[in-house]
């Protein structure tokens, strides 16, 4: 286990080599914000980056998370057709400059799962996914297996110092360190 910004350089070095990743973490560990720091790093080097958000209200629903993320098209509020979202996928990714990125993985309906399986796996894209730690992977968003190879990484709780550099940069000046303290052991790091 490293800091935060180790663990970044690690994330950026598994996705440049092709490979998967999957950030497993507590709520409220920064999983979404690692993310998005990730994905605007990739896009910072003119990477393109597809962004598919699971959400338990579309869970039971195929294909609305990938029709919400702009894959696919709804029709009388129906999603289109698992082959048309493959296609629009595919149509997406520009090979060997594209990051799939799939936040709350385990909140991704099947169907929509399936769509980005069969594309990672065919247009060999890296997916960086993030999901709660004791949760399992329901729908499978990242290949565990297969043609692919997916690594998973636990994000663990902020250390003292990286909340307080964060919270400092957040709010632009220094916190007084009992107020800081009190913060640390209220959230745990997180």
């Amino acid at each position: 286990m490293g800091t935060r910004q180790e663990l970044f350089r690690s994330a950026v070095d598994v996705l440049h080599s092709g490979r998967s990743l999957d950030i497993v973490g507590e709520h409220g560990s920064g999983r979404t914000h690692f993310l998005r720091r990730v994905g605007d790093y990739f896009v910072g080097l003119g990477w393109r980056t597809i962004t598919v958000t699971g959400l338990p209200a579309f869970a039971q629903t195929p294909m609305v998370a990938l029709a919400v993320a702009g894959l696919g098209d709804l029709h009388d509020s129906r999603p289109t057709s698992i082959a048309a979202s493959v296609r629009s996928l595919s149509d997406a990714i520009t090979p060997g400059r594209t990051l799939i990125v799939v936040d709350d993985s385990d909140d991704l309906d099947d169907f929509s799962a399936g769509v980005i399986r069969t594309v990672q796996t065919s247009a060999m894209t890296p997916v960086l996914s993030s999901r709660l730690v004791h949760r399992t992977q329901r729908s499978g968003a990242v290949s565990a297996g297969g043609f692919t190879t997916t690594y998973a990484m636990r994000l663990p709780p902020m250390a003292y110092g990286e909340l307080e550099a964060a919270l400092e940069a957040h709010v632009g000046f220094r916190i007084e360190p009992g107020t800081l303290s009190r913060v640390f052991a209220k959230s745990g790091g997180n």
